[in-house]
């Protein structure tokens, strides 16, 4: 998968322990996702993942 700066640095952020919490649900980045869908009025569907990225 290749990210964008931005989406890089969110997935640095929540996962700079994933060598030590590897096997545990990462309650806080979901938790950021879903105000990040929220804040873009973007729904999840389960069939076709998007993220909600808009184009400047």
């Amino acid at each position: 998968m290749s990210l964008i700066k931005k989406g890089r640095s969110l997935v640095d952020f929540y996962f700079k322990d994933f060598d030590v919490n590897g096997e545990e649900t990462n309650i806080r980045f979901i938790e950021k996702l879903e105000s990040i869908f929220d804040e873009n009025l973007a729904s999840w569907d389960e069939n076709n993942p998007t993220f909600p990225i808009y184009k400047s």
